[in-house]
């Protein structure tokens, strides 16, 4: 989380990729349903990241959306 007045810097981008690439994995990234503003920066970095290689998943049980992709 970032907070709020410093929201918009690219320092939650810049925090995200440096994640995805300390760790080669099988991702799965999960936000609530609610959360608007969380679903739209995960589609936004991980379709950068992937460069759209990732697959969308909306888990009705569970309210959420679910970013699935590789990094190996």
């Amino acid at each position: 989380m970032i907070i709020k007045k410093f929201r918009r810097r690219g320092i939650g981008h810049q925090a995200a990729i440096k994640a995805l690439n300390m760790y080669k994995a099988n991702w799965k990234i999960a936000q609530m349903q609610v959360n608007t503003p969380a679903i739209s920066f995960w589609r936004k970095v991980v379709k950068q990241y992937t460069k759209d290689n990732y697959t969308e998943v909306v888990r009705e049980d569970s309210k959420k959306y679910v970013l699935i992709f590789c990094t190996k």
